[in-house]
């Protein structure tokens, strides 16, 4: 479960959006000790809330049901069960779409936002007793 979000500068109010992420990750090893992976990620919209003045408010899920975004990652073994990797996540699918309109109802301009994650990640495999 990821929790993503955006904020437009001008406002106050931010915006967070949790998924749901099933990544399908292909995993290439070109050395013993050096591994690349890549694929795509679809994340399942399960809730939004938009926090206003420091308090959260929930809303309804609109024109975000799913996320399509990729992952690219490069990562090390140092053991035989710990492994560090650095994953970078960046959307395909928008998180949303605003309209700004002035006093007349004249659309003065439109932000649209993706999201785009970097993550460190510390992999430990628990060994077998046989």
């Amino acid at each position: 479960v990821k929790s993503k979000g955006y904020q437009i500068k001008a406002h106050k109010e931010i915006f967070y959006i949790t998924y749901l992420s099933v990544p399908l990750l292909i995993r290439y090893d070109p050395h013993e000790r050096l591994f690349f992976c890549f694929g795509p990620e679809i994340g399942f919209a399960l809730s939004q809330h938009v926090k206003i003045k420091g308090r959260f408010n929930e809303f309804g899920l609109i024109d975000i049901g799913k996320d399509f975004s990729m992952n690219l990652a490069a990562g090390a073994r140092f053991r035989e069960n710990l492994e560090v990797a650095l994953r970078y996540n960046p959307s395909i699918s928008r998180l949303s779409q605003t309209n700004f309109t002035d006093d007349s109802g004249q659309l003065k301009n439109t932000v649209t936002s993706y999201h785009n994650v970097l993550c460190l990640e510390f992999r430990y495999f628990l060994k077998n007793k046989e």
